[in-house]
């Protein structure tokens, strides 16, 4: 078994060593084969992941090749340090996310598995002011501010690597085997600060049962709430910490609700809900959840205003959505209802109903929580990545490299983008369609059409730290070479901003 060790101050001196391979075994400029590069949240959450917990995330495939590195970060448990002998690392199939039935992404079949005991382990240590939780989902415990020094895993020696095909997307998952010479250690995986397509998951170390999804421990709000419903309408009813008059009637579908506020909106968390009611009858009901939209927080009810909620009047199809979990005659009991909103956690909340003849009281809980992605990169790094080339105007988008595409005069969108297909029958494939509007510059997509700094962090980010993909290479094409952008743009920036002003070039 090889065990290497050394230490860092901090992640961000990986960033700034990038010419000191010697001192890191992974570094933004070695390059990835997956999407983009998942880094550690240092004030994140470690999941426990130790053996038989097996936690796994996924990945978008960017380049066509075998994997020879997989680096991951991950904590001690109250850092409690053991002695890991090696890990479990598995590659799966991906299943789609197709809700209802799917809720969310998760793996499928088990295409490699390998025990991997020679690795090199980093420890990184934190400012004191910094903290980082532990959760164990299997077990439902967590502890906030649990320890600040983590670990950056190096695997370079795979003796079978795993072939892996461009545009594929997989599953990868890991598990530490302690020798258990010590009390209480546990080893969990780091959370990262990237989020990409679905939550990562955790499967019950019995090794049976389905993966279930990794969410953020987060406190639950509770509101209780009762109605008394005769002939159709609410004659008697109230709502702990309801919004207004407690329950307004909605007369385009005839429905009665009451609004509860949760937190802000937060388009990177989800919201958990649960009902717990007691019916009594004997007339019929239907009964919902009920949630604001985001077009309501920001554009119905704007941040800068008073926070209310989406009441009579308003566009409902555009500023409510609404899920029924029960419909038909009354049966008299106690039943307990459970959603999720995935893609966002909204501002308002409500329990919604409607018919006749019937009393219903009981709690609505909600929580916001952060969807969870682990940190880690896949990589070859002798071979190129591709991504989608647009050529002949972008009527043809082909996957290429970079070289590659600039050889055909075309226009590179990023290492692991694909075509798309001309879905909205212009002529053009989707990806190569202009995102550029006006000048160019608006290098992060803000929908301010004239740069400004938060442009040149942007594309300093790019080139530089995270290499997260840019959300429109022609707007990042500032001094119109139609090459990827690099150093020439970010200086054109600043002698548009700062020096010069001369005018920027207007999109393609």
């Amino acid at each position: 078994m090889k065990k290497i060790i050394y230490c860092l101050t901090s992640l961000f001196l990986l960033v700034a060593l990038a010419g000191s391979p010697v001192i890191a075994d992974w570094i933004p400029a070695d390059g990835h084969k997956m999407h983009f590069p998942q880094l550690p949240d240092e004030e994140g959450w470690d999941i426990n992941a130790t053996d038989p917990m097996m936690i796994a995330d996924d990945w978008r495939c960017s380049a066509s090749g075998p994997i020879t590195e997989i680096h991951f970060w991950g904590s001690w448990f109250r850092e409690n340090t053991g002695n890991i002998i090696g890990f479990y690392i598995n590659i799966y199939a991906d299943i789609p996310a197709d809700p209802p039935q799917i809720p969310y992404s998760r793996p499928g079949e088990l295409l490699w598995r390998v025990f991997v005991e020679d690795f090199v382990a980093y420890p990184i240590l934190l400012p004191e002011t910094k903290f980082q939780g532990w959760y164990d989902p299997f077990t439902e415990t967590y502890f906030y501010n649990d320890h600040q020094e983590y670990w950056m895993y190096n695997i370079t020696s795979l003796p079978e690597p795993f072939f892996q095909e461009f545009g594929t997307v997989y599953w990868l998952g890991i598990s530490a085997v302690l020798d258990q010479t010590g009390q209480d250690q546990y080893w969990g995986w780091k959370t990262s600060l990237d989020v990409w397509n679905d939550v990562s998951v955790w499967q019950d170390p019995s090794g049976v049962g389905d993966w279930q999804p990794i969410v953020e421990p987060a406190e639950t709000i509770y509101n209780e709430f009762y109605c008394l419903n005769l002939g159709g309408v609410i004659v008697e009813g109230w709502g702990t910490d309801a919004y207004g008059d407690g329950w307004y009637f909605y007369p385009l579908e005839e429905w009665w609700n009451i609004w509860f506020y949760d937190h802000p909106l937060d388009e990177k968390r989800m919201k958990d809900m649960v009902l717990y009611v007691y019916m009594e009858g004997p007339g019929m009901l239907d009964l919902a959840f009920n949630w604001s939209t985001v077009e309501w927080s920001l554009e119905g009810n704007p941040p800068t205003g008073e926070r209310i909620p989406p009441l009579p009047g308003v566009d409902e199809e555009l500023y409510i959505r609404r899920e029924i979990v029960y419909s038909g005659p009354l049966m008299p009991g106690q039943y307990e209802f459970k959603i999720t909103v995935p893609d966002y956690n909204p501002e308002w909340v409500s329990v919604d109903v409607r018919g006749f003849d019937f009393g219903i009281n009981g709690i609505i809980e909600h929580t916001c929580r952060a969807q969870m992605n682990q940190a880690f990169v896949i990589n070859n790094p002798d071979i190129e990545p591709q991504g989608a080339c647009c050529i002949e105007g972008g009527t043809l988008c082909l996957i290429s490299t970079e070289l590659d595409c600039y050889s055909m005069t075309g226009q590179y969108n990023g290492d692991g983008t694909l075509c798309l297909g001309d879905n909205n029958g212009n002529g053009f494939d989707d990806i190569c369609d202009t995102c550029c509007v006006g000048i160019r510059g608006d290098v992060d997509c803000s929908g301010d059409y004239e740069p400004d700094i938060s442009d040149i962090t942007r594309l300093i980010d790019f080139l530089y730290l995270s290499h997260l993909p840019l959300c429109c290479m022609q707007e990042a094409d500032v001094n119109g070479s139609g090459a990827t952008p690099d150093i020439s743009d970010i200086t054109r920036l600043i002698d548009y901003l700062y020096l010069s002003h001369s005018a920027m070039i207007d999109c393609p």
